[in-house]
């Protein structure tokens, strides 16, 4: 009874982080999109309230579901699996059974249906600066849709092989490189070379069009929203911050909204804008500091002020 108790703990531990994954990517999504809109109109809004609210569910019950297995704080939950062979291999049977049903024409489909529909999401703001026709639009998103599928298939291929992202990173991008080369052939034939490069910018600035989305939202009930114009603009100084800082290669993370980021974004946005954007960057800070108090808690005993 305790096996099987401890069994489905496991499970929905692991379904649950696979759905806050899921809902946090969709409500990054949400927020980028928000950056390629003149404003926040009511179905956005209500969509990412809705995620948000989501998020925080999926975290409370995946807390809930943690405290059964008193898993130390920080440990993945999959970590059980390694200590139990057993569970270990309950959970290699269901991955099995998934992938019977990955392969099933009607669940592809289904799936297809569905990831076509979330590119409105994730690439709004990029359909809408291309101005494609229909044609072009719905070529474009079945593009977009082959080479989320090589990505999935080389992944899958890497750890058949078994190949470890932890063990070797390097070979794992490089297969799943390879695998989309052919997708993103077809993408550059079909955009040229100006729609190309759009599309590879936006692809490589997501992180900094999230933060332009937060500053779009934070504005968009204001008397100063934030223009489309502007928000671009934005997003090309975070991203040159964020490639200088990471020195001439530029394939470092993306900058924080620095001292230099506000200098260069004041000639672009009107003093509300900008002190938006400075309320971002004390957010930042103090949240940066926050994990640096918690970090240097580590290993301390209570009522120790110290190190040690």
């Amino acid at each position: 009874m305790k096996s099987t108790r401890s069994y489905l703990v496991l499970f929905f531990a692991l379904t649950t982080v696979g759905a806050l994954a899921v809902v946090y990517k969709q409500y990054l999504d949400i927020i980028a999109l928000g950056a390629g809109r003149s404003g926040a109109d009511a179905a956005l809004q209500a969509k990412l309230g809705a995620a948000e609210n989501l998020i925080q569910q999926l975290r409370a019950e995946l807390a809930a579901a943690r405290a059964p297995t008193r898993l130390p704080a920080g440990q993945p939950e999959v970590a059980i699996v390694a200590t139990n062979p057993a569970q270990g291999s309950r959970v290699a049977e269901m991955r099995a059974r998934m992938k019977v049903l990955q392969d099933d024409p009607k669940y592809q489909k289904l799936v297809a249906l569905e990831q076509k529909a979330a590119l409105d999401f994730r690439y709004g703001a990029l359909f809408k600066q291309l101005n494609l026709s229909p044609a072009q639009l719905d070529q474009l998103k079945n593009l977009l849709l082959q080479r989320e599928q090589a990505q999935g298939d080389a992944l899958q291929a890497a750890r058949d092989q078994g190949i470890n992202f932890r063990d070797d990173p390097q070979a794992l991008r490089q297969a799943v490189s390879d695998a989309q080369s052919s997708a993103d052939d077809q993408i550059k034939a079909a955009l040229g070379d100006a729609g190309y490069a759009a599309y590879q910018q936006y692809e490589q600035t997501g992180t900094e069009r999230a933060l332009a989305g937060q500053l779009q939202q934070s504005l968009s009930y204001t008397a100063a929203p934030l223009t489309d114009d502007q928000s671009r603009q934005l997003v090309q100084i975070l991203a040159q911050s964020g490639a200088s800082s990471a020195g001439s290669g530029g394939g470092g993370a993306p900058a924080p909204v620095t001292d230099q980021v506000i200098s260069q974004a004041a000639a672009v946005l009107s003093p509300p804008q900008l002190q938006a954007l400075q309320e971002l960057q004390a957010r930042q800070q103090a949240q940066q500091q926050i994990r640096q108090m918690l970090q240097s808690t580590q290993g301390r005993t209570p009522g120790t002020p110290g190190g040690g």
